[in-house]
């Protein structure tokens, strides 16, 4: 069965690096109820999101340097997919 040994840690995306978020599982729910369910990439220019189609982005820099979820999002979790055992809780 597909994802056996794969455990989603939840990840302070507010003080990630885009490095850290590329890659990472993402469940975001947008102000008109669409739910996505898939992998945040970086788009050229810097864009954080998902593809669904077309490049949707999620993440955006605030003024203060932090990450927030963009302003069509209302409910968004970061989860890190790593394989049992090679991860840490900090």
């Amino acid at each position: 069965m597909g994802g056996e040994g794969i455990v989603y840690n939840p990840v302070d995306w507010r003080h990630a690096t885009t490095a850290e978020l590329e890659g990472q599982r993402v469940i975001a729910r947008f102000d008109n109820g669409t739910v996505v369910d898939g992998t945040i990439i970086i788009a050229p220019g810097g864009a954080i999101g998902v593809y669904m189609g077309v490049m949707v982005p999620i993440i955006e820099k605030s003024p203060s340097g932090l990450f927030r979820q963009a302003d069509h999002v209302n409910a968004l979790q970061v989860l890190d997919c790593s394989k049992e055992g090679k991860f840490y809780a900090g």
